[in-house]
């Protein structure tokens, strides 16, 4: 359904196609997903829908976001787990 080629130039890139097996079933799906969103929408207005749309997309680069501090956070915490509990009281001295 979809093909995975490296990137030549910068091959920690990748390029993704949709094989032709995968283009079918999307559009065998399309209006199937056009029923269900239909029906998923259905209490929002023509110009809600179009006014959330755009605060969907923020909310996404948001949870994107922040996912990564969430990921940042848990690996600092792991580590000064691994380092013991001498960090934390040295940190905890200096702070009085």
């Amino acid at each position: 359904m979809i093909t995975k080629v490296q990137d030549l130039k910068d091959r920690r890139r990748v390029c993704l196609r949709v094989t032709s097996k995968g283009r079918e079933l999307l559009s065998d799906l399309a209006p199937v997903q056009v029923r269900v969103n239909d029906v998923l929408f259905d209490f929002l207005t023509s110009e809600q829908f179009q006014a959330l749309c755009p605060m969907v997309d923020r909310m996404v680069e948001c949870g994107d976001r922040a996912i990564s501090l969430l990921g940042y956070l848990s690996k600092n915490s792991r580590e000064r787990n691994m380092g013991g509990s001498t960090d934390v009281k040295a940190n905890h001295r200096s702070r009085r």
